[in-house]
């Protein structure tokens, strides 16, 4: 399959999935819509295998990587800030005192799975 209508298949699927999903959340139906996105994720895998050539190459990757982390460093921050103010602020707004303590939990979840994430890449090939 040549890139173009690679990038067709994903954009049709991509397409479908965001009906579905919001079809099936708005009609009340979670396990549908779960379905809906684990079929996706698939179909979205089988046509990654089935591409011809290489759609990424290493430089796009190194930048992907970069602008990923960048963003992650700057969720994690923004969320610990907000959620520590919204904490520190429970007497004044005490209505933002669980926004605060989720803002913050966050944090700590992203920055245990980049952890985790680091530690799996990190670990490179068996010898």
């Amino acid at each position: 399959m040549d890139e173009k209508r690679h990038k067709l298949y994903l954009l049709l699927t991509v397409f479908a999935m965001a009906g579905l999903i919001g079809f099936f959340t708005e009609s009340g139906s979670p396990i549908l819509a779960v379905l809906a996105l684990l079929a996706g994720c698939g179909i979205v895998y089988i046509l990654r295998k089935r591409a011809a050539s290489t759609l990424v190459d290493e430089r796009s990757e190194q930048i992907s990587g970069k602008a990923g982390y960048f963003a992650y460093r700057i969720s994690a921050l923004s969320f610990a800030i907000i959620g520590m103010v919204l904490f520190s602020a429970r007497d004044i707004f005490p209505g933002y005192l669980m926004v605060g303590y989720t803002l913050a939990y966050t944090a700590m979840l992203m920055i245990i799975l980049y952890a985790i994430a680091y530690w799996h890449y990190n670990k490179g090939p068996k010898a």
